[in-house]
């Protein structure tokens, strides 16, 4: 089975690039951070402002909220169950 990264290449040439993420003809290096391959060629993306900062405070959040979303939704259920015994 192939691995993500052997799928990866140079986005202006589609030359493969090495295990590290680089690619020797245009001098770049492309990176892995939380689970995300940034293969953005710089050229590309120079006249647009690529912020992707996913911190793990933001993750821990989200996860926060799912679980609060999911509890709220079960009171709803057992409430909805309740009233409609009661009819």
């Amino acid at each position: 089975m192939k691995e993500i990264q052997d799928l990866l290449m140079c986005p202006v040439c589609k030359c493969d690039l090495s295990e590290n993420l680089e690619y020797n003809k245009w001098g770049n290096k492309f990176s892995y951070e939380h689970g995300v391959f940034d293969v953005v060629f710089p050229k590309l993306s120079s006249n647009q402002e690529i912020l992707w900062r996913i911190t793990d405070d933001m993750i821990e959040n989200d996860i926060e909220a799912t679980k609060q979303e999911d509890n709220d939704n079960a009171c709803i259920k057992d409430y909805n169950a309740h009233k409609n015994k009661e009819v």
